[in-house]
């Protein structure tokens, strides 16, 4: 830990459906017991090292836990195939990690945040329309509809991603090795993310000394479409702040509008951003980070 810092770190991990999760608890110096805990995980394919530390960081210094962990079959944790994404996963992922966090010591389970990014976005919204004992959400640029991703999809790409996904499927049916489809390309490129500027932003987050492959099991190209988180936001209970960028084009500002129009308790923020800027280095990631501690100011106290 970094002398100047004012949290401590330390290990942290779960089980989900037998197998173990890693996980990353971060406590305040002089934590008071108990203490607010934020939850969090990434996005699509992406691990908790990938920039998630700087958001814990300026929360843990507000006075708030956090606690961040990697999907099964990602990052620091255990399992097999290797990044494999199924959002039905992770949200069973999702509520492990809570129960997890309700377990701790520290844990005030009275006034625990959960906090999405893009495809976990949606994962905070689909799990807050059930849970009823949270007290608040953060979801920055999330992903909210599959449908309309797939609407912004060439007829080309939705019929590679079918095939690619059957013979991926078939060969997990065998015994065989998952056949990857990369998770990010280049513009023309086959990819889950080709949008321009998606290449250079995704890499933008990945550590130099990660182990990390452009690559996933092609078996989620079937599945992704139908995952629409929201379906469900209108059951909402506790106050949801979205954030978005109004030059995002991989989940689209007009998109997630549609989903903060049926949050019964929604307040959203638009900032000039693509889908990268907002996890740091620029004015972006500066009025999203005050734009969150804000809303945590005003609807928890630390």
């Amino acid at each position: 830990m970094d002398s100047k810092s004012h949290y401590d770190i330390s290990a942290s991990d779960f089980t989900s459906e037998n197998t173990r999760c890693a996980g990353l608890l971060y406590k305040p110096d002089n934590c008071q017991i108990p203490t607010p805990i934020i939850v969090m995980a990434h996005g699509l394919a992406a691990e908790k090292a990938f920039g998630l530390h700087t958001f814990a960081e300026h929360f843990v210094n507000e006075g708030f836990a956090v606690y961040v962990f990697d999907y099964r079959n990602f990052g620091d944790s255990d399992g097999e195939p290797r990044n494999l994404v199924n959002p039905w996963r992770h949200l069973t992922d999702w509520r492990n990690a809570l129960q997890h966090v309700r377990n701790l010591d520290i844990s005030d389970n009275e006034r625990i945040i959960l906090w999405g990014t893009s495809f976990s976005g949606g994962h905070v919204l689909r799990i807050a329309a059930k849970d009823t004992h949270l007290a608040a959400i953060i979801t920055q640029v999330p992903f909210v509809d599959g449908l309309s991703a797939l609407a912004d999809t060439s007829p080309m790409d939705i019929a590679k991603a079918f095939l690619f996904g059957i013979y991926d499927s078939l060969r997990s049916i065998i015994g065989m090795s998952p056949y990857y489809s990369p998770v990010v390309g280049k513009p023309g490129d086959f990819a889950l993310l080709n949008t321009p500027g998606s290449w250079e932003g995704y890499f933008s987050l990945i550590p130099d000394n990660s182990n990390w492959q452009n690559g996933v099991p092609a078996r989620v190209l079937m599945t992704i479409g139908f995952y629409r988180p929201i379906q469900t936001v209108n059951r909402i209970k506790v106050p949801v702040l979205v954030v978005t960028g109004s030059h995002d084009d991989i989940t689209p500002e007009k998109i997630a509008l549609k989903a903060v129009a049926k949050i019964p308790n929604a307040e959203h923020i638009s900032l000039d951003s693509d889908h990268f800027q907002v996890y740091g280095g620029g004015t972006a990631f500066k009025n999203n980070i005050t734009s969150q501690i804000s809303f945590l100011r005003k609807r928890i106290i630390p």
